[in-house]
């Protein structure tokens, strides 16, 4: 899962640990199967959520 969400990110210019940190800063409790999910088959709700917290 980390994998996944890791190259979501990246096209988004990004990096996983920060964007786990900044997700918990902002009291989002997703596990990584469900971020990995939203990443790989939804991706305009993955964006959503990186705006969210950015």
């Amino acid at each position: 899962w980390i994998i996944r969400i890791n190259a979501a990110l990246r096209k988004e210019g990004l990096n996983y640990s920060k964007f786990i940190h900044s997700l918990k800063l902002n009291k989002i409790e997703l596990d990584r199967k469900i971020l990995a999910e939203l990443a790989m088959n939804h991706p305009d709700k993955f964006k959503q959520l990186i705006s969210k917290i950015h």
